[in-house]
């Protein structure tokens, strides 16, 4: 601690001048002097949630996490989904996403890459691409949509083959659930889906039609039976608007 400082005080002449006894201000540390006079660092608060990049095909998904340069990565995949922690630039990212439907986590594979972490993970079965990744419908600002990898071709042939694979099970008075042997394909991680996505025992040609035109012919009647009638009034109206159209 610093020495006390003597001031001196002016007095009237008919008194001698005052002594007074100031006590200094205690002096801080050279340390705590040089922190303060320099530029604030920033310091990690705990783990932070990194951007997914994700895309699909109609049997596998693709995440990519972009940070740069991460130190002890760790991925670790499960049946329902995958976890990623790891160290970029000084800041430590932790993150757990439960998946939408199931994987096969024994064939998913991970690259660490300068720029990057990717992740290729098969699905459990091959279906229509998902609508979404994560099975909570929350969404989030961190989830982005990767159209590098977004294969929506491929997602569409599937959904057109499901479709049609779909309408003959119901066609053949079968679940579309049902395998050729009578077990169920269901399972509590994935869809209903048809019995031999992608092929399966289909009805001879000739007899095959003959039910898809019955089939599209009750369909159509049930739909006009539902229908309701237009009225006179509507018909002048629309008949009056297509004539002005045609006057221009």
């Amino acid at each position: 601690q610093a020495p006390a400082a003597l001031c001196l005080v002016p007095a009237p002449a008919a008194f001698p001048p005052a002594i007074i006894v100031v006590p200094a201000m205690p002096l801080l540390p050279v340390s705590l002097l040089l922190l303060a006079a320099a530029p604030h660092l920033p310091v990690a608060q705990g783990s932070k949630v990194p951007v997914v990049k994700w895309g699909q095909k109609p049997d596998r998904v693709y995440l990519t996490i972009p940070l740069p340069e991460v130190e002890e990565p760790n991925v670790e995949f499960n049946e329902n989904g995958v976890r990623f922690s790891g160290q970029s630039r000084g800041q430590d990212y932790d993150i757990d996403l439960i998946l939408l439907r199931g994987i096969v986590a024994e064939n998913s594979t991970h690259v660490v890459n300068k720029w990057s972490v990717t992740m290729e993970m098969p699905k459990a079965r091959s279906e229509p691409c998902w609508k979404r990744l994560l099975k909570t419908k929350e969404t989030f600002t961190w989830l982005k949509k990767d159209h590098d990898r977004w294969y929506a071709q491929e997602c569409q042939h599937a959904k057109e083959e499901w479709r049609q694979t779909y309408f003959e099970a119901k066609l053949d008075k079968r679940s579309p659930n049902d395998s050729g042997d009578g077990a169920s394909a269901s399972s509590p991680s994935s869809p209903a889906m048809p019995a031999g996505f992608g092929g399966g025992a289909s009805v001879p040609g000739d007899e095959q039609k003959k039910q898809e035109q019955e089939n599209w012919e009750r369909v159509t009647k049930t739909f006009r039976d539902k229908a309701v009638p237009r009225t006179d009034a509507e018909g002048q109206k629309r008949r009056r608007r297509k004539a002005d159209r045609s006057k221009l």
